[in-house]
């Protein structure tokens, strides 16, 4: 129950970070398209985790959904853009955070107060 619900926040606030970033640079084509682009892959992490792989792949298949953006960046354009390293070390550094938080004794008094 606790990392399933951990699991839940943190991609509805990676999302939430892609998604309002993307409208607050609505106007700026190349940043909004690349927020939008990471704000579907944060959607993804959970159906990612639902793959008939071994669990140990499971970070290794996130890491590469989250780095086609940056490879198209680099192959296509041979420049990396700011917003695509940001959003791939933010996706990718969440991870491994949300074992370390689901551990912590403070998270399972907080999931079992949402639970009841």
């Amino acid at each position: 129950m606790a990392s399933l619900l951990l699991n839940a926040i943190m991609d509805l606030f990676l999302f939430c970070i892609f998604f309002v970033g993307g409208l607050f640079f609505r106007r700026k084509k190349e940043i909004h398209k690349r927020l939008m682009v990471l704000a579907m892959v944060s959607l993804i992490i959970p159906a990612i985790a639902r793959l008939p792989i071994p669990p140990f792949l499971i970070g290794w298949a996130i890491l590469a959904f989250s780095l086609t953006g940056l490879n198209y960046d680099v192959v296509v354009l041979r420049q990396a853009s700011f917003t695509n390293i940001a959003g791939v070390l933010l996706i990718n550094v969440s991870t491994p955070l949300r074992f370390i938080i689901e551990e912590t004794r403070a998270w399972q008094h907080f999931s079992e107060w949402i639970a009841r």
